[in-house]
C-alpha cells in the first residue's frame, strides 16, 4: 500500500498496477497491518472516522470513532491487536486538543470485540493501553489488558508526556468492567519479551 495525504493506493500484483482505495474523509496519519492476521489492516485519518479491511484490501469498511486518534498530539500506536481474537481492537483516542488551548487534552481508550463495529470505553488519562498477551505471552488471562495510566488527571496531558512522568501499571482482565489491579504504583515503561512480562519501576529511597 502506499500513503498519500488523502489518497491511498492499493496494489494487487506486487506493484505492477494501483488503484485508489476510496475517497478518504480526513488527512491519512498512517497505516497500520494486523501483526497477527495479514488478511486485516486500518487506514488511520485526522477525523474520527477510520477504515478497516478484513481481506487484504478488496473491500473496506468505515469505523466511526468516538475520538479522534491520539497519534494526531501525542505521537503514539493508537491501535492494539489482539493475537488470537482479531476482531479484538484496542484504540486510543485524544480529547481536549487544539492548536488554541490544550488545558485537559489527555488520551482515553476505547475496545471493541466486534472488528470496530462497536466500541466501548476502556480507561482515560492513559499512555498506553494493549492487550496482555501476544504471540508467546499466554500467561495471561484471554481478555487481560495492560494500561500505562497517570494519577494526576489535571492539565495537559502533553506536558506530563514530555516532562517523562512515572505511570501506573494496572491490569485488567474484565475490560474494566470490574476495575482494574494495580501491579506497579509508578514506572517509566514495561516490555513484553518472549515469556517474560519486563518492567522498569521508579524507587523512591
Amino acid at each position: 500500500m502506499l500513503k498519500l495525504e488523502t489518497h491511498v493506493y492499493i496494489s494487487q500484483n506486487e506493484g505492477k498496477d494501483w488503484e485508489e482505495m476510496m475517497n478518504i474523509d480526513g488527512i491519512v496519519t498512517g497505516l497500520y497491518r494486523h501483526p497477527y492476521d495479514d488478511t486485516r489492516a486500518i487506514v488511520g485519518t485526522s477525523g474520527r472516522k477510520q477504515y478497516i479491511t478484513k481481506d487484504r484490501g478488496v473491500n473496506w469498511d468505515v469505523m466511526e470513532m468516538p475520538l479522534p486518534s491520539a497519534s494526531l498530539s501525542f505521537n503514539v500506536n493508537p491501535w492494539s491487536f489482539h493475537p488470537t481474537e482479531p476482531d479484538w481492537i484496542i484504540y486510543l483516542g485524544e480529547t481536549g486538543c487544539n492548536f488554541d488551548r490544550d488545558d485537559h487534552c489527555h488520551i482515553e481508550a476505547f475496545v471493541t470485540l466486534d472488528g470496530g463495529a462497536h466500541w466501548d470505553t476502556l480507561e482515560t488519562w492513559v499512555r498506553s493501553c494493549s492487550w496482555a498477551r501476544d504471540a508467546r505471552f499466554k500467561q495471561v488471562h484471554l481478555s487481560g489488558v495492560y494500561c500505562e495510566q497517570y494519577n494526576d488527571r489535571s492539565g495537559s496531558q502533553k506536558t506530563a508526556m514530555g516532562a517523562g512522568t512515572p505511570v501506573r501499571l494496572v491490569y485488567t482482565e474484565t475490560l474494566m468492567r470490574a476495575g482494574s489491579k494495580l501491579l506497579f504504583e509508578a514506572i517509566v515503561g514495561y516490555a513484553i519479551y518472549s515469556d517474560y512480562l519486563i518492567v522498569a519501576e521508579v524507587r523512591s529511597e
